[in-house]
């Protein structure tokens, strides 16, 4: 769903959208790096440089990836890592 005015939603399929978003606000690396692709070409990166493991990576079953901020520094235009 997306509002485009208070109290006014519109059904969207996910592949509909897709780089619009003027501002990405990820609370972990990991999270940027998945949804990076709804940030627009001038959009603003926002992100904690935490590394929050998932469960996965926990049981041994993958590994968390190793240099993730410098990979998104150099796919965003502007970013504000936040610690």
């Amino acid at each position: 769903m997306l509002c485009d005015k208070p109290g006014k939603m519109h059904k969207v399929k996910m592949s509909e959208v897709h780089g619009t978003a003027h501002v990405l606000l990820a609370f972990e690396k990991l999270e940027a790096a998945r949804f990076l692709h709804y940030l627009s070409e001038e959009g603003t990166l926002i992100v904690n440089d935490a590394g929050i493991p998932p469960v996965t990576t926990l049981m041994g079953q993958e590994t968390y990836p190793q240099d993730l901020m410098q990979k998104l520094v150099r796919q965003v235009k502007s970013m504000v890592p936040v610690d």
